[in-house]
């Protein structure tokens, strides 16, 4: 409990202080409750490490480095920007930026996203049924593995029982260990320097849903779903088979063969997904709101990437009005098995296996509407 007030005092602080973050994560991780009554601009931070770790997510979930925690998200920092527009009683849009930063195993990566979503919407009662259809898009710098700890952690992910290890000496430059024994070649010595990389990381994601949304003296509650199309794009590169060209006479032909199969395809374009959940929202004291968020999904995989089929994520926030047009709201969001489903293209099938771990992270925002 000292954690999670510690944590929301430094929220508050940051938030106050620096608007520079405009990032996203999907539609497992919206905070807001699904049917919006006025237009509004939405800024929200989302922050984790081990001092702001509301579900002890780096305390349980983080180990020492080693083959399945690869592909592990820790620490992170991000935010996003949301913008929802009412055209009539009947039409409304909603438009989204934004860019998140995972601490991602070895290394760090930086998403980036957009997206749009259309809503028909019918009020008749107290009833509110909507129906929505979207577009959203994400991407992600490269990622180059070229200290030789990493290197080598990823070549054995990727090629397991191959063998595949590569030294270096000051004297000779970089080779490759064959029966304990390191082996050069002259003529590697004016290679570049090795590397294995993860490229051209993008993902497009068509979708369309309906909810139903119920409204008596103040609380909100509703139940909603989607399904949806994703197409993801990402590629493993590398330059060790140069180098085994230079040393193929020390390599056996499994250890050529893989390595000259690179580069690797990830691409896929027939993911297909069903998601369903539920909200509540309704006043505490001090004219404090409680929304509550449940979000279910699954997903339709070729069968050699079917490791964890689905996620379930809660998102808990308390919402504060400072003014009769400005909110403040602060909470967590926790998801069941990392980022699956939250970032398309991190899942592949040298992914998958860690896809088995809890993650969560403290979110404040600030919302106007008008």
């Amino acid at each position: 409990m000292k954690k999670l007030i510690l944590s929301f005092i430094f929220l508050f602080v940051f938030i106050n202080n620096s608007f520079a973050f405009f990032d996203r994560t999907g539609r497992l991780t919206d905070n807001s409750f699904w049917f919006k009554e006025l237009n509004s601009i939405n800024l929200e931070f989302q922050y984790l490490d081990k001092n702001f770790d509301p579900f002890d997510v780096i305390k349980n979930e983080s180990k020492t480095i080693n083959l399945d925690s690869i592909s592990a998200p820790g620490d992170m920092v991000g935010g996003k920007l949301k913008f929802f527009y009412n055209f009539s009683p009947l039409i409304s849009a909603e438009l989204t930026a934004g860019q998140a930063d995972y601490d991602y195993g070895l290394d760090s990566i930086k998403v980036d996203q957009l997206g749009i979503e259309l809503n028909l919407k019918k009020q008749i009662n107290r009833f509110v049924f909507v129906f929505s259809a979207g577009y959203e898009y994400m991407n992600a710098d490269d990622i180059k593995y070229s200290n030789l700890d990493n290197l080598n952690f990823m070549a054995k992910r990727i090629f397991p029982g191959q063998k595949i290890e590569v030294v270096f000496s000051e004297e000779n430059g970089y080779g490759f260990k064959k029966d304990k024994i390191a082996v050069f070649s002259k003529d590697a010595k004016n290679l570049d320097k090795p590397y294995i990389s993860i490229k051209d990381m993008d993902s497009s994601s068509f979708y369309s849903g309906a909810s139903i949304h119920y409204n008596y003296n103040k609380i909100y509650s509703g139940f909603f779903g989607e399904i949806g199309k994703t197409k993801v794009n990402a590629a493993i590169d590398t330059n060790l088979d140069d180098y085994s060209k230079s040393l193929e006479k020390y390599m056996t032909e499994n250890q050529k063969k893989a390595l000259n199969s690179f580069p690797i395809n990830l691409d896929r374009d027939d993911e297909t997904y069903f998601s369903a959940g539920t909200y509540l929202q309704f006043p505490l004291i001090f004219d404090l709101k409680l929304n509550l968020v449940y979000t279910f999904i699954r997903f339709n995989r070729d069968s050699d990437l079917d490791y964890e089929p689905d996620n379930h994520a809660l998102n808990v926030s308390l919402i504060y009005p400072l003014t009769e047009k400005i909110s403040l709201n602060f909470g967590g969001q926790y998801l069941y098995r990392q980022l699956n489903g939250v970032v398309p293209f991190l899942y592949n099938k040298y992914t998958q296996t860690t896809f088995d771990h809890k993650y969560g992270y403290l979110h404040a925002g600030l919302t106007y509407s008008f």
